[in-house]
């Protein structure tokens, strides 16, 4: 009954602790989302300001209380996550232009100082709605009004390339060791064929290779194999072989870090230490020849149908994401009633694979190839990356743009579609160079714009709206510099000294 009661009590003080979580999961929602706001608006922004020779101050005449406005802003923010009550508040405060400061400005200016301004005041109200979901969820406070919610993660991307690889490679490693078996029967052939299926998912596309783990059951067995025979025939009391397996245990998790530790214990299964011991030397030197024929199918079938090098793997990895860009930036520019549905993966899947690939291409055996090239190139797919989630959050408003909807011709390719096509291609053997073509389409962009400077008083559209159709050129125009960045770091790159033997 007392065990019972204390069941009782522990369960309503968790089931209040849940009440309590699920009372404010609106705020919790609001705060990820403001977050999430904050690194698609901000973080691009940030990484684009050294490539924007424009003094702001010239133009914004309260640009400097608004940059000290927004670290007041975050420093509120901070207080309050620490547990201080600050009562400051604070308004969005518009950019105040400095009358005809951009009547003669160029229009790359004119779009860029558009986008800060209007940047400033996004900035402002996130902080703001962030500001008020945290006084709900930590001071009860009201006024909390629910605003947006948290993007999802899938939990599983089906078109995942590498995963469908695996997927057939496992298929092949699994009838190859059957084959195996078949003919040649080796030791232990059930465990063979069972261990070549399962380790095969461990070493495809992932740091760990065959090779490594070949090295790590070696040391494993060094060190089994003669305790095997020269230490346990001479245990005669439980606490000995206690002792002996917790020194074999603690010295492979000192010398080892995390889940790799578990492959050097391997060779403490490999002993088969049982209630009544039998010692064979030929039974572990047959488990240690099964696990050495297993690395052996693995060499082959990490290799085989698919490749696994790294300089091979970074060379597609790199098309595939400049194609998955092109079909982004269709999906961007689709503004019909019913636009095409956003893809689940935006790319940053992609681009996790490209930092991992590329950090481990062994650049020794391509004399002409350094890291800080592939680091050059990665970092560019970073700039392009940021500035495309940040073209597609904002889709819906630049639909309802009428000189945004015109700009855009139905059936009519963009320019930076073609362009990430152009970069989709194998270096060397692309149709056409889409690049050739900038200077044209930005000439005839700049007389839609002299000729929108040029409309009388009474035809010209809403001020918002022109301000609107400059930010999103400043966002196209950021566009075009990271696709020329990635191209310049693509050209620098030795694809076919990366596409050779290594020999």
């Amino acid at each position: 009954l007392a065990s019972e009661e204390a069941f009782q009590v522990h369960f309503n003080q968790v089931k209040a602790s849940a009440d309590r979580v699920a009372a404010y999961r609106t705020e919790w929602h609001a705060v990820l989302a403001g977050y999430e706001q904050l690194q698609v608006t901000l973080l691009p922004a940030l990484r684009m300001e050294n490539r924007q020779q424009v003094t702001f101050e010239d133009y914004i005449a309260n640009y400097q209380s608004l940059l000290q406005q927004l670290e007041a802003m975050f420093r509120q923010l901070e207080a309050k996550w620490r547990g201080e009550d600050a009562q400051a508040s604070f308004e969005v405060v518009p950019a105040d232009f400095r009358p005809g400061s951009l009547r003669d400005a160029p229009h790359l200016t004119v779009a860029a100082v558009a986008s800060r301004a209007e940047l400033l005041a996004r900035v402002q109200q996130v902080l703001l709605e962030l500001d008020s979901a945290l006084d709900s969820l930590l001071f009860d406070r009201g006024k909390f009004v629910p605003g947006a919610r948290p993007r999802g993660k899938p939990a599983f991307i089906w078109r995942d390339l590498e995963a469908g690889k695996t997927a057939l490679r496992m298929f092949t490693t699994f009838w190859l060791a059957t084959a195996v078996w078949i003919q040649f029967n080796p030791p232990l052939g059930f465990t063979f064929v069972t261990l070549c299926s399962v380790l095969v998912l461990l070493v495809s596309y992932t740091p760990v290779s065959p090779k490594i783990l070949c090295i790590l059951f070696s040391m494993g067995f060094v060190c089994a194999l003669p305790a095997y025979i020269l230490l346990l025939p001479r245990l005669s009391h439980w606490l000995e072989l206690a002792a002996f397996m917790l020194t074999y245990a603690f010295a492979g998790f000192y010398l080892f870090q995390g889940p790799v530790s578990l492959f050097f214990l391997f060779g403490l299964f490999a002993l088969g230490i049982q209630n009544t011991m039998s010692y064979n030397v030929d039974l572990i030197l047959l488990i240690m020849l099964s696990f050495y024929l297993m690395f052996t199918l693995l060499l082959v079938t990490v290799h085989a149908p698919f490749t696994s090098k790294p300089e091979r793997l970074y060379a597609g990895l790199v098309r595939r994401y400049f194609r998955n860009c092109a079909q982004l930036l269709e999906l961007a520019g689709d503004y019909r009633d019913r636009p095409g549905r956003l893809p689940v993966d935006d790319g940053s899947d992609l681009l996790a694979k490209l930092h991992a690939w590329g950090g481990r291409i062994d650049c020794g055996y391509f004399p002409t190839c350094e890291p800080q090239q592939v680091s050059r190139l990665n970092q560019a797919c970073d700039l392009l990356q940021g500035q495309l989630q940040a073209l597609l959050m904002r889709r819906e408003e630049f639909a309802r743009n009428r000189l945004i909807s015109a700009h855009h011709k139905p059936g009519q390719t963009g320019l930076l579609v073609q362009l990430c096509h152009t970069l989709a291609q194998r270096p060397g053997r692309e149709p056409y160079d889409a690049f050739e073509r900038v200077e044209e389409r930005v000439a005839s962009l700049r007389e839609l714009l002299d000729s929108l400077r040029e409309l009388p008083a009474r035809s010209r559209v809403e001020r918002a709206e022109l301000a609107q159709f400059f930010v999103y050129l400043n966002l196209q125009a950021s566009v075009l510099a990271c696709l020329q960045a990635c191209r310049d770091a693509r050209e620098a790159l030795p694809w076919r000294q990366l596409a050779g033997s290594r020999f």
